[in-house]
């Protein structure tokens, strides 16, 4: 119901009244910090090159600048770094890595931001999607926050876990609320039927592109969210061979190549290229498309929703939160159920019809892999699933279906209590690293999951091979500053590649590839030398011929 502008007036209200100086606005995923940055820029009237508002996380240009002159504005080009990392300005929005770990055990540069929260108002967005070890620690840290900060912390989430014991509700009545906006219906597939009887009898890919295909028959729009990169690829291709829609990447990477020296691309003239064809389109979205592209492309997809140009959206997880878009029907690969009402979230958005449809199934396992996707991602350490299904389960209705209120407030209440009481979720030694004052140990951790993993920045346009040429020669001129500058602007432009070991076929093939900078360990993907390395459709690929390349 419009959170993100509702919690951001309810924050600057209560820093002015309690005579604070700024708010931080925290959030889970980097993929919608620029989304609700662009929001508050429009609504607000500012932009994130002031003392205003900034962007900070590990991809953002962090500027922070007063001076409209560029030549004064470089005077200021060395501090701008330092501006950004403590938070001076009246908003920053940020991620819960930067938030959490810095209260937590924070480095020197880390601990730059901690004065910025002294009477300050946190807000808190999805808290509930922070990984189940930090459970007992997060709150112990918010407390930390109300007590010795003097913060105030408000928390907003689809799904109102109890997270914080002592929170005060700030809606006196939200069972009203919930009655009152019944935008979906949910329906559990046979598949995932057939997990909360047996775990057995996973859906196929071809009965899932089937639904998909036949959405788009229906002229209608589709969202599916996959758990994997692998699996979403995979559902991405049958799709593409039963229904041979439009790509919507593809006509993206047309418009990439129009652009020339152009450094962005309208998403109005993509999606206005797949309304030409006159025929269903398709986009894949996954981390392994570049940031930029990501960001284009979501775009491009919400011009074709609103104009009602029938379109399957596959996509991992990274569109469950923040992302404004709204799809006729949403199919959800089984998960804990507040990634369920998240998705629920992408379906009906904005009431565009009568109801939506949500359907939760249980994809297959993709070629070579033992494990569904679903077990893969969720059943690792705490099993979660066993709890969501038999959950969801308990809320159907004689005909089989869910309501909303059924699904979004009792069932989320019900998996939570069940959570608490048979899982015990949450760390308990990390809370007592707290309590202990065990620096040496909270230093040690980290809300992300500690993979190897090497940066790749994708160049697909002649202005971003412009840029790699200029970072060389900055480099060989021991030019630092610019050196600094021509990296950020790198950032949305590169794609964070997970492999399992060092000596991998996934990191054999990145290794392959020309470093930008010998110390950053930032490889340079240049598609127009190294096009066996991407895909327009789905982004970063390893080479099936990764090991025959090194002796090329």
């Amino acid at each position: 119901m419009g959170k993100t502008l509702t919690g951001l007036s309810a924050a600057f209200d209560l820093r002015d009244r309690f005579g604070g100086e700024r708010v931080v606005y925290a959030l889970p995923f980097t993929s919608i910090i620029d989304q609700v940055v662009d929001e508050v820029a429009d609504v607000y009237d500012t932009d994130a090159t002031g003392r205003l508002l900034t962007a900070h996380h590990h991809l953002a240009e962090t500027v922070v600048r007063d001076e409209t002159d560029a030549e004064d504005a470089d005077r200021y080009d060395d501090v701008a770094g330092m501006l950004a990392e403590s938070w001076r300005a009246g908003l920053t929005v940020t991620t819960f890595v930067q938030l959490f770990e810095s209260l937590a055990g924070p480095a020197n540069r880390q601990s730059m931001k901690l004065p910025a929260l002294q009477n300050s108002v946190v807000v808190l967005d999805e808290p509930q999607s922070l990984p189940l070890g930090w459970w007992k620690l997060v709150p112990r840290l918010v407390s930390m926050l109300t007590e010795q900060y003097d913060a105030t912390v408000i928390a907003m989430t689809a799904t109102q876990p109890k997270l914080f014991e002592d929170a005060t509700e700030l809606v006196d009545d939200p069972d009203r609320y919930f009655e009152a906006v019944e935008r979906v219906t949910y329906e559990l597939d046979e598949s995932t039927t057939r997990y909360i009887d047996e775990q057995a009898g996973a859906k196929s890919y071809d009965d899932a592109a089937d639904a998909l295909c036949g959405s788009l028959a229906d002229g209608e729009s589709a969202l599916a969210i996959c758990n994997t990169i692998d699996s979403a690829r995979k559902l991405t291709e049958y799709v593409d061979e039963r229904a041979d829609p439009v790509d919507v990447a593809e006509r993206y990477a047309a418009e990439l190549d129009a652009a020339g020296k152009a450094t962005s691309v309208d998403a109005a003239a993509v999606a206005n290229r797949v309304e030409a064809r006159g025929e269903p389109a398709l986009l894949h979205l996954s981390t392994r498309l570049r940031p930029a592209d990501r960001l284009t492309l979501v775009e491009a997809a919400k011009a074709l929703t609103e104009s009602g140009h029938p379109l399957v959206v596959v996509s991992t997880q990274l569109v469950e939160a923040g992302v404004d878009i709204s799809f006729d029907r949403v199919y959800r690969d089984l998960a804990p159920i507040d990634s369920v009402v998240q998705a629920a979230g992408r379906c009906n958005r904005s009431f565009e019809r009568e109801i939506g449809r949500v359907t939760v199934w249980w994809l297959d396992a993709p070629d070579g892999q033992r494990k569904t996707p679903a077990a893969a991602v969720y059943n690792r350490g705490t099993s979660l699933l066993p709890v969501a299904a038999a959950t969801l389960d308990s809320v159907r209705a004689d005909d089989g279906t869910l309501s909303e209120t059924a699904v979004a407030r009792t069932a989320v209440e019900r998996y939570y209590e069940r959570l608490r009481a048979d899982k015990d979720v949450g760390t308990r030694a990390y809370a007592e690293y707290v309590d202990d004052a065990r620096a040496d140990a909270l230093g040690e951790l980290s809300l992300i999951d500690q993979r190897r993993a090497a940066d790749v920045f994708v160049s697909r346009t002649d202005a971003e091979r412009d840029i790699a040429e200029r970072i060389r020669e900055t480099t060989a001129a021991a030019d630092f500053a610019t050196l600094r500058s021509l990296l950020d602007e790198t950032k949305p432009l590169r794609v964070s590649v997970p492999y399992d070991r060092p000596d991998s076929e996934t990191a054999d093939a990145i290794t392959d590839l020309p470093t930008l900078v010998e110390d950053e360990g930032v490889y340079h993907l240049d598609v127009r030398r190294y096009g066996s390395y991407f895909d327009e459709s789905t982004g970063f690929v390893v080479p099936e011929s990764a090991v025959e390349h090194q002796f090329l």
